[in-house]
């Protein structure tokens, strides 16, 4: 029997850097951005990402694109 993959969601996850900690261990911040359309492309969101990236002082380390899909027979 054939699954039918359904796209649901998309979302992305952001990681700053906060610096070193007291101990020289760097600490790092996650923000999500969820509800995003199903329809951007990766471009789309990667240029988001920039933009947002300018808005803030902490160095912006790793984007991660998170899809929801659910699946059925």
């Amino acid at each position: 029997m054939a699954i039918t993959s359904i796209k649901t969601g998309t979302s992305l996850k952001l990681k700053y850097s906060l610096g070193l900690n007291e101990k020289g261990v760097e600490k790092f911040k996650t923000t999500s951005i969820k509800n995003l359309s199903l329809d951007a492309t990766d471009d789309d969101l990667f240029g988001m990402t920039t933009l947002m990236k300018d808005m803030q002082s902490n160095s912006l380390v790793d984007v991660k694109k998170v899809v929801d899909t659910d699946l059925s027979e």
